[in-house]
């Protein structure tokens, strides 16, 4: 699964424009000091942290150890300001690899039986895969919190998961 796209809005440097990052195998970022280069590499390390560890306000992250700081949601969104929300998403190109099969023999057995397509036939033409995410402050919890989840297959819409501000 390769990333192609990366796409932020409230995130550090980036404001409400959401910006689109074309990613390729190996992507150079340069400009001048305070242009926004660390946004792009601090961006993927807290979607990890995100979408691996579940730690929606980090301060110290797993991939960065003692080394890197994010200071937490009010450091990340635009501004220090809570009231925004923050959007990250990523897009993968998924046609140059298989995707896992994690279904049990018994799983397999069953969709069998009710003569269904095996699972690997409905992504057979599935070309690309996408998520966004928007995580705002949630008062009441005192921690931010993810508002809206959606996910794209072939950029159509598939899924999308929305959620109250307290929880």
């Amino acid at each position: 699964m390769k990333p192609t796209t990366l796409a932020l809005k409230n995130f550090k440097a980036i404001g409400s424009n959401e910006q689109q990052i074309e990613l390729a195998p190996i992507t150079l970022l340069f400009g001048p000091n305070s242009a926004g280069k660390s946004t792009v590499l601090q961006s993927l390390i807290y979607l990890r942290e995100i979408l691996l560890h579940r730690n929606y306000d980090p301060d110290k992250t797993v991939l960065g150890g003692d080394w890197l700081d994010l200071g937490g949601f009010e450091n990340l969104v635009h501004g220090h300001n809570r009231d925004e929300s923050i959007k990250i998403g990523m897009t993968f190109d998924l046609t140059e690899e298989e995707l896992p099969d994690f279904l049990s023999e018994h799983e397999r057995d069953a969709l069998d039986n009710m003569e269904l397509p095996a699972v690997s036939d409905f992504f057979e033409d599935l070309e690309t895969a996408s998520i966004e995410l928007t995580l705002s402050w949630s008062s009441s919890l005192h921690r931010p919190v993810i508002e809206r989840f959606d996910c794209r297959m072939n950029d159509q819409a598939i899924a999308t998961i929305t959620s109250s501000l307290d929880g």
